[in-house]
């Protein structure tokens, strides 16, 4: 629209289709580049992979895509498993990314909103995410849609 802003157009969040290869290809990598564990992108094998879990039916997971401005802006990703602590699934967000240049501006929340009611769908009971502690604008968003386990995520590298 002519001299519309773009803060003033609204925030859309959908599933990814396989024509938003390129613009997801993009954020993913921008992804793995940003913060200070930031580094290389995944090798090309690794990002074509998960992008064809994402999109896969029979894989229980999937890519929420945010559009801000006619503009891909980010990411969340979930995937729904079994679990012995319910007789339901639980979710997890495994990413969740916004451009930096546009933080602070919603997107993250209705990314965050997306995934809790696409777990829902999905038949999760409980959806649970990690967070870096040094990370705290979206710990400010996170404790205010959930709250903290009191659990510690440790991590052993198999290959």
């Amino acid at each position: 629209m002519a001299g519309r802003k773009s803060e003033d157009c609204p925030i859309e969040v959908r599933p990814a289709t396989p024509g938003d290869h390129h613009a997801w290809l993009t954020l993913w990598s921008t992804y793995h580049a940003y913060g200070p564990q930031g580094g290389a992108a995944p090798l090309a094998e690794v990002s074509a992979a998960a992008w064809t879990k994402l999109l896969d039916p029979a894989v229980p997971m999937q890519a929420l895509l945010a559009e801000h401005a006619c503009e891909m802006v980010g990411f969340a990703h979930i995937v729904v498993h079994p679990t012995t602590s319910f007789a339901g699934p639980a979710g997890l967000l495994v990413d969740l990314f916004v451009k930096p240049a546009l933080h602070g501006r919603g997107i993250g929340r209705a990314l965050m909103q997306a995934a809790i009611v696409s777990a829902e769908i999905a038949g999760a009971v409980r959806l649970t995410w990690n967070v870096r502690p040094d990370n705290a604008a979206a710990l400010r968003l996170y404790d205010s849609l959930g709250h903290p386990s009191g659990h510690i995520v440790y991590r052993r590298e198999l290959r």
